[in-house]
């Protein structure tokens, strides 16, 4: 009688360790969409930049490069500003276009490349914007400008 008793438990354990293993391995978790690490496009605006990517870690120096249509480049330049999360400039530099950006039609892509060396800059160091803008004026008369997120890097957010 004891062997049926004990085997009647082990089933039963055995059933219930089974229940719980189906019910605990299915996911009721909202799926996350990934992150793009991508080029960062805007084909509305004309320019695409392959680095830094969004949400990236960036280096001191930024390294920057892309391509924007000839109208963003003012004596073949466009400024870039890095700024912390509350809009407080960082530092800003400039970007210079590969080749002549007065001979190419303005719809054309132009290549661009510069860096942008930051000072340590303040408590608010964990995100941070990219912030590229022309002093050439856009169809609709306002300056074109280009702003994304960044992230800078650990070892300065302690400092």
């Amino acid at each position: 009688m004891k062997k049926y008793l004990y085997l009647v438990l082990l089933i039963f354990v055995v059933g219930m360790v089974s229940v719980v293993v189906y019910f605990s391995s299915r996911s009721r978790s909202i799926p996350i969409p990934p992150v793009e690490y991508g080029p960062v496009k805007d084909y509305t605006k004309g320019i695409i930049v392959y680095r830094p990517h969004l949400y990236s870690d960036i280096e001191n120096p930024v390294i920057i490069f892309g391509e924007a249509k000839s109208a963003w480049f003012s004596d073949g330049k466009i400024l870039v500003t890095i700024t912390d999360k509350d809009g407080t400039i960082v530092d800003n530099g400039e970007v210079v276009a590969k080749t002549d950006s007065k001979t190419i039609p303005a719809e054309e892509y132009i290549p661009f490349e510069g860096s942008v060396t930051y000072n340590q800059p303040s408590v608010n160091l964990y995100m941070g914007f990219l912030t590229f803008e022309s002093q050439n004026v856009g169809q609709d008369g306002l300056a074109l400008k280009f702003t994304y997120k960044i992230q800078f890097p650990y070892d300065a957010r302690l400092k």
